[in-house]
């Protein structure tokens, strides 16, 4: 289904880290020009929502996190990436969920009125 740039945007940006790192997103190359970072701006951003998970997870204890991560078959710095921008792998089908959400985006836009169909599962 080809569902355009805002749709793989919206995809992308609610991407759970377990979506993320399920092999159907890869980190965003940044190859905008207009809001391009240099690849040390990317790492410090990356490190900083590692950093943040961290904290969140388990309370800013860096070897229980990295015990937690390697439980997961995961490291720190190859999980860092997906932190940040992503996007949908090249092929891949967007989430289920994506349908939905399309559908009850056109009857708000569209006053309710001209909804096609039932909304999707």
């Amino acid at each position: 289904m080809d569902i355009g740039p805002f749709w793989a945007s919206i995809a992308a940006k609610a991407a759970t880290i377990d979506e993320r790192l399920s092999g159907k997103y890869v980190p965003d190359s940044g190859k905008d020009e207009a809001h391009s970072a240099s690849e040390s701006e990317l790492a410090d951003t990356h490190q900083r929502f590692l950093q943040q998970w961290c904290e969140f997870a388990s309370n800013g204890d860096a070897d229980l996190f990295t015990r937690r991560l390697a439980r997961d078959g995961l490291k720190a710095n190859d999980v860092a990436p997906y932190l940040g921008d992503v996007v949908l792998r090249a092929g891949e089908e967007p989430p289920k969920w994506l349908a939905t959400a399309r559908w009850v985006f056109d009857a708000i836009v569209s006053g309710g009125g001209d909804a096609t169909g039932d909304c999707p599962p």
